[in-house]
């Protein structure tokens, strides 16, 4: 199974640029898409790890879906620190692995070889992550009635140390207890994130 991730596209409305006016984030996520739409072997499904707007808005979730929405694999989203996941529940509707009257945007897609968990890191006005204790509780007993496959999480913060201050000042901040659940089920196999703008990984024994 061939999973891509995209993350922190950071779309703005109508095509704005992004960050002070200077970047064409719109531009970067076409490109994106043509490039998923054209690797080979053909890749299986596609995952957004949050920020997929500038800052919330309806109209940046109309233009982030008119340009993902030509990718030709499935894709899944997760929110970041730069969305209003209310707005991104209610906008993506039709995408009906998203909760409805969840206060966090949790899910599981088990149609799969792997068993896929979307996990909803975002404190609502605050750039880090956090899961709070009922995410927690949700995590660990569906890893358990999910435990017969690999399992591929997906979230925005990250729960490790970079060494780049700025962002580790803003991960995950509650890692060690995420990491004592995970200690419990094997089948997790891999964790992607976004929030860092780096292609960054480690391994967590």
């Amino acid at each position: 199974m061939l999973i891509a991730q995209i993350t922190d596209t950071h779309i703005k409305p109508n095509g704005a640029l992004a960050y002070g006016n200077i970047l064409d984030s719109a531009s970067c996520l076409k490109k994106v898409v043509d490039h998923c739409n054209k690797f080979y072997p053909p890749i299986d499904v596609a995952i957004v790890t949050g920020d997929l707007t500038d800052s919330g808005q309806i109209e940046e979730y109309q233009e982030f879906e008119k340009i993902l929405g030509a990718l030709e694999m499935p894709w899944f989203v997760v929110p970041g620190n730069h969305d209003n996941k209310k707005n991104l529940m209610k906008f993506f509707k039709k995408h009906d692995y998203l909760p409805r009257t969840e206060k966090y945007c949790n899910y599981v897609i088990d149609k799969y070889p792997f068993t896929l968990m979307g996990l909803d890191t975002t404190v609502p006005g605050e750039n880090y992550g956090e899961l709070c204790y009922e995410s927690l509780g949700w995590l660990g007993s569906n890893l358990k009635r999910y435990s017969k496959k690999p399992t591929f999480l997906f979230m925005h913060h990250h729960p490790f140390f970079t060494g780049i201050y700025g962002m580790d000042n803003q991960n995950l901040k509650n890692s060690s207890e995420f990491f004592e659940i995970l200690k419990s089920h094997p089948q997790v196999k891999h964790i992607a994130c976004g929030h860092v703008h780096r292609a960054t990984e480690t391994v967590i024994n």
